[in-house]
């Protein structure tokens, strides 16, 4: 008798419990069928899609249009507390591989309407996808593409371009491909990547800081590259704000959290980040305070001696990016190890080039004997130098070439000079900051052979 009531028992227990779960998982459906898989795009218009050739791949190009309303208001973005309602239109242009791809997605951040960088073709050619999409929606030129806002009372919500490449990467991520919404990359996108020079640096730091890299489908970015953002955001959240401005230091557009250590936990993102900045960084916007607190462990900062804003500078170093981006590919999609840290060493001086914080000294890059920084992406210009760079009254160095007797002193004969630049381009290959192909057609390597004494 007992035994029979404890099998009864068991018997209802097990049915309650199945039944809870069957309503358990009905609820959910009902709960993710009431989620929109691409945020707030309710349109998408394409205008052009055509066949190109990008180094012997097929590539399929495609234009067109996003738009979209806010159906809810973005409390955690200052100027977006009050949206609801506001209406939006974006052009967008994709590149994306005809054949099956990596399922990795580039997505470049415009800068003043202006794709930036040059990655496109080499993320094609390893069978990656290629995009972006306006979010610059004043002071930005007519011809450029444009983030165009209606439906709101008061000042442009300038700040809403965040919001909008948060939805429209999300919706290429996640959302399905329909006659109302045709997505080119439905199902086809695993991971996601940003880069940017510059004021796109800087959105990148905006974007992080304001916690917008989930999406209500989920990740937005695996991954970031943000080349010479130094310690700046842009300057979206004013009536008057010019999303373009901050070459230099401004309060709008240079605030706390400098650090990467603080912008990362202020996050609360696990994207990984390639911080790149060139020399002249540290002149401009404070990139040193970056550096304050420890660099975290998704975040790598990555310094190049006489490199110049964008990848120039006496010494270029726009090279180090491509294979830098696979780089990153390769820790976010693989949890391959990515390049340590390589950081200037600093120390406080006093400079006339560097005038943000008047109060206190900056920390600027240390200086060798030749007038080169120390530590840091060392190429051979750097690694292997034959010239000495010398600075009057804090201006920037001027190049004089080494003499016969010190060129002798540090390298014996010109041969072994070109021997010991040969070895600084395989250690570069080895270390990721180079490609493969530098080692056959390496500019440093035909320079170094017109080097004699």
């Amino acid at each position: 008798m007992h035994r029979q009531s404890r099998q009864n028992s068991g018997a209802r227990g097990r049915q309650a419990r199945r039944s809870c779960r069957a309503v358990w998982i009905f609820a959910m459906a009902v709960l993710l069928c009431g989620i929109p898989a691409s945020a707030e795009i309710t349109g998408v218009k394409i205008t052009k899609e055509e066949t190109l050739s990008v180094g012997g791949k097929t590539v399929r190009h495609v234009a067109g249009a996003i738009s979209g309303k806010a159906e809810r208001n973005e409390p955690s973005v200052p100027t977006l507390g009050k949206v609801v309602g506001l209406m939006y239109e974006s052009d967008f242009e994709l590149w994306l591989p005809a054949a099956t791809g990596n399922g990795r997605l580039w997505f470049s951040v415009l800068n003043r309407g202006n794709e930036t960088g040059g990655l496109r073709d080499g993320i094609l050619c390893r069978g990656g996808a290629y995009g972006w999409c306006a979010w610059q929606a004043k002071n930005v030129d007519p011809s450029k593409p444009q983030l165009k806002l209606t439906g709101f009372a008061g000042p442009i919500p300038q700040a809403y371009g965040l919001v909008v490449v948060r939805d429209f990467v999300a919706f290429l991520r996640y959302a399905s491909d329909t006659n109302a919404r045709p997505n080119p990359v439905a199902g086809k996108v695993q991971f996601a990547f940003a880069y940017g020079i510059s004021q796109s640096g800087r959105f990148m730091r905006t974007f992080l800081l304001l916690g917008l890299n989930t999406a209500p489908a989920g990740k937005v970015f695996d991954g970031l590259l943000p080349d010479g953002a130094r310690a700046g955001y842009v300057d979206l959240f004013r009536p008057n704000s010019d999303p373009g401005s901050g070459g230099t230091f401004s309060v709008e557009t240079v605030y706390a959290p400098y650090s990467w250590s603080e912008l990362m936990a202020r996050s609360a993102s696990d994207a990984k980040v390639f911080a790149l900045n060139a020399e002249s960084e540290y002149y401009e916007m404070m990139a040193y305070m970056t550096r304050r607190g420890p660099v975290p462990d998704n975040v790598r900062v990555y310094d190049f001696p006489l490199g110049g804003h964008g990848g120039g500078g006496i010494v270029p170093w726009h090279e180090c990016v491509q294979p830098l981006s696979i780089a990153l590919e390769q820790w976010a999609c693989n949890g391959t190890k990515p390049p340590d840290n390589r950081m200037f060493t600093l120390e406080k001086r006093d400079s006339p080039r560097a005038k943000h914080l008047l109060a206190e000294p900056a920390e600027l890059p240390a200086l060798d004997d030749l007038g080169i920084a120390k530590g840091g992406v060392r190429l051979p210009p750097v690694a292997v130098p034959i010239i000495r760079y010398v600075s009057v009254k804090g201006e920037s160095p001027k190049a004089v070439l080494l003499d016969k007797a010190e060129l002798t002193r540090r390298y014996g004969t010109p041969e072994n000079y070109r021997r010991k630049v040969s070895e600084a381009v395989d250690r570069l290959i080895q270390d990721r900051f180079l490609s493969e192909s530098a080692r056959a057609k390496s500019k440093y390597v035909t320079d170094a052979e017109k080097v004699s004494w």
